[in-house]
């Protein structure tokens, strides 16, 4: 657990999936989340500034799904295991394609500056995860999917929340570890200890000098 946690902001179109965000990732980070940016950054306490954005990678490029819509896509990620034609079909006529996301990571590009961004995503492929690190995402998160026993007797929504309770440890290491390779020192972290190892290389030379008797 860091000693000081880092804020996430945190946009999906899914209320579903900004909760089950928040409640499972909240002991780890101070969650700012929302079905949009805006929505998002507002809702960090303390008005603080985001470390690092989670977005949604299948994200309407309109306006945000209905309830309607929203439980249609669940219906279909249901029979998705045993129909992927199906539930791309429906991703299609609901408009929900990578492009959303990329959309949402220009806004951040252009304004939040080099804030790190990620997609966190069920429904991307390989391809989508290629194009995302290609369009400069630091990394393609999968949300937990349920197994079969998570879903025996339980409703999507239930099966889902199960699923990313069982993985929030690892996702939060998972983001710590992203937010840790966008630091300053990570970055730079060679180079201070070559400067370092040089300055205390030189002091000591100068000590040995002296008591040698050279200086």
């Amino acid at each position: 657990m860091p000693t000081r946690r880092h804020a996430i902001c945190f946009v999906d179109d899914d209320p579903e999936e900004v909760r089950r965000f928040r409640a499972n990732l909240e002991q780890y980070f101070a969650i700012g989340a929302g079905s949009s940016l805006r929505e998002a950054v507002a809702d960090l306490p303390g008005g603080r500034k985001p470390d690092l954005f989670v977005l949604d990678l299948y994200f309407p490029e309109g306006a945000l799904n209905t309830q309607e819509q929203l439980e249609r896509l669940h219906s279909a990620r249901r029979q998705f295991l045993a129909a992927q034609a199906r539930f791309n079909s429906v991703l299609a006529a609901l408009g929900q394609r990578p492009q959303g996301g990329l959309g949402l990571a220009r806004r951040v590009r252009d304004q939040y500056g080099r804030c790190a961004c990620v997609f966190f995503t069920r429904k991307g492929t390989m391809e989508d995860a290629i194009m995302a690190q290609e369009f400069g995402a630091l990394k393609v998160m999968k949300k937990p999917d349920p197994n079969d026993a998570d879903i025996e007797g339980r409703s999507l929504s239930e099966a889902y929340d199960l699923a990313f309770n069982n993985n929030s440890a690892k996702i939060a290491a998972e983001i710590e570890d992203i937010i840790k390779t966008t630091s300053w020192w990570w970055k730079n972290k060679a180079r201070v200890q070559g400067f370092v190892s040089g300055v205390a290389a030189s002091v000591v030379a100068g000590v040995l000098l002296q008591v040698l008797g050279f200086v």
